[in-house]
């Protein structure tokens, strides 16, 4: 997989949203040998009684119980209606939720793409077996088995949706029309010392779309010298061109970025 692909993943999976099920009880079905992925089974039903309760982390929001929006709750009538009780605790950043999901005791957790991958690598959540989720057929397909919810044809997440980065600007500031990304990225933008952008990882996606020629000395390299030098290139781009991103989000964004490179050519 060349970086292109990497960064639409990261840019695209990041704006996605899944719901992953936590590693747990048991199935002597395994997943096999899937190219690094802990060898965590299956679950492969059937579907038994509750267990009473059940632990979710999830973005505010995804599971509402009136906490977010006092004018929302679904999660009352769920535990109406099935007798368990639901304990929410909502995260504000992808980081966040992959170091609670990493320290244990959740049952599922509504991960972004630019967690999603960290989690399954690191064995934190298991394979989902779509048999037991019937309304998995109704879901949109291009939604499903993409690079940030499975990994050689096994589906960890059940996606629900994409969302979209939006720019929002101050007319008085910058003026009536932008039509361009380069007010974030460019460092003679107008506006320039006034620029709040998503401080996380997955952000270099969207500077490295903006930044990079993806098929520059592409011919005449392997893919995975190719990719190398194109990440070179990014964080040398991030670091002079993008003044306005935090350096933290940059570097940690690269780390991430090389380790699914390194994953990609090791698969």
């Amino acid at each position: 997989m060349h970086t292109a692909r990497l960064l639409k993943m990261m840019a695209v999976g990041g704006a996605a949203a899944l719901v992953l099920a936590a590693c747990g009880g048991g199935s002597d079905s395994g997943s096999g040998d899937s190219g690094g992925v802990p060898d965590v089974p299956t679950y492969q039903g059937p579907v038994g009684d509750g267990e009473g309760a059940l632990n979710i982390l999830a973005w505010p929001g995804y599971a509402e119980n009136g906490s977010t929006d006092p004018s929302a709750n679904w999660v009352g009538p769920f535990e109406e209606a099935t007798g368990c009780k639901v304990n929410v605790k909502t995260f504000g950043t992808s980081d966040e939720a992959v170091k609670l999901m990493q320290g244990g005791g959740w049952d599922v957790v509504s991960a972004s793409g630019d967690a999603s991958l960290r989690l399954i690598y690191g064995g934190n959540v298991q394979p989902i077996n779509m048999d037991l989720v019937p309304n998995y057929a109704d879901i949109f397909p291009d939604l499903k088995m993409k690079s940030h919810n499975s990994v050689n044809g096994v589906a960890y997440g059940v996606p629900h949706g994409r969302g979209a980065n939006l720019l929002v600007w101050n007319k008085e500031k910058v003026g009536e029309t932008v039509d361009s990304w380069s007010v974030m990225f460019e460092p003679d933008s107008p506006a320039a010392g006034g620029v709040g952008p998503y401080d996380s990882p997955i952000y270099i996606a969207d500077a490295a779309v903006y930044l990079i020629d993806w098929d520059k000395g592409r011919i005449e390299s392997s893919p995975g010298e190719w990719c190398g030098r194109v990440l070179d290139r990014l964080q040398r781009s991030l670091l002079k061109e993008c003044k306005n991103m935090p350096r933290a989000s940059i570097e940690a964004g690269m780390i991430q970025l090389r380790e699914a490179h390194d994953r990609e050519l090791a698969a």
